[in-house]
């Protein structure tokens, strides 16, 4: 399901072509790889800025002084039981 969703997003927020332009490309050996490229570099940002929204959050949710601490630990405890 993941790569699904990755896949949806790439497509709506990084490839800038139409339907019947993709399936050209998924035709075409050459612009197949072009567009795997493309998706690589992709996942490999989201995951990227996945990973720095988590740093920062495990940086900060545990300072009592914290003025968002309380949303910083619901939002360990949703993305705890999407992934559990």
């Amino acid at each position: 399901m993941l790569c699904l969703e990755l896949f949806q997003g790439f497509m709506a927020d990084a490839y800038q072509g139409s339907l019947e332009s993709l399936n050209k490309k998924l035709a075409d050996s050459k612009e197949s790889q072009k567009l795997l490229t493309q998706l690589q570099r992709y996942l490999f940002l989201e995951r990227r800025h996945l990973l720095r929204c988590v740093k920062h959050l495990y940086g900060f949710w545990q300072d009592p002084s914290h003025p968002d601490r309380v949303r910083m630990w619901e939002g360990f405890r949703l993305w705890e039981g999407l992934n559990g």
